[in-house]
């Protein structure tokens, strides 16, 4: 499989217990990449030192660095238009990706990356130790959809919608990057393959970790 194809980045584990099932209907860097809109500070973060010194420390001599509190917890997380119509466009999904990220920053929550294309989206999220993955997906796309939906800019009879399920990966901080740049691919990954072909290829390299 090559890199492009590698979704779940290396190092990833996926979890089964993190992962619906998508409905068959209904460097790191910052910045803006073709496709993809990718938050400041991409990057896994610098992970406190273990202490140095330690027993054999001398006497008023501090042990080294105290250990903080940090957490890098990243899900790859991919959703779906309601009977997979096809009616997110280039220009609907540029101006959606730049307001659900805004949106995400101001309820504090951290979108790393996020793209896709007509009929479905990935994002890469940064989850805190407070949060939880079901509350901040049902927020995520509730504000997406609520937005499509008030801005009118899809010509369609009835409001738009995603499908019910969703699926979502666990992340190592060393697949970050992987990730990101398979994200912001994804125009380019779906000129040959469709929404199934993809999940399999991600349910395969998921099965062989």
């Amino acid at each position: 499989m090559s890199g492009s194809e590698q979704p779940l980045g290396t190092g990833a584990q996926a979890t089964s217990a993190g992962k619906e099932a998508v409905q068959p209907e209904g460097g790191a860097a910052s910045g803006r990449a073709a496709g993809v809109e990718v938050a400041p500070g991409v990057s896994a973060g610098n992970v406190t030192g273990v202490p140095t010194g330690g027993a054999n420390a001398s006497p008023g001599e501090t042990a080294g660095k105290v250990l903080t509190t940090q957490t890098y917890l990243f899900v790859h997380a991919i959703w779906v238009v309601r009977q997979r119509e096809a009616l997110l466009s280039r220009p609907v999904r540029r101006v959606l990706f730049t307001h659900l990220q805004k949106e995400s920053e101001e309820k504090g929550m951290r979108v790393v990356a996020v793209g896709g294309v007509e009929d479905h989206l990935h994002c890469l999220l940064q989850l805190m130790p407070s949060q939880n993955l079901l509350q901040v997906m049902r927020t995520l796309r509730a504000f997406a959809a609520n937005w499509i939906n008030e801005s009118r800019l899809l010509a369609i009879p009835g409001e738009f919608a995603w499908e019910e399920g969703y699926a979502a990966y666990s992340v190592s901080p060393s697949g970050v990057k992987q990730v990101v740049d398979y994200i912001g691919k994804q125009e380019e990954y779906h000129k040959s393959k469709n929404l199934d072909s993809e999940l399999e290829i991600i349910d395969r390299f998921k099965d062989a970790l």
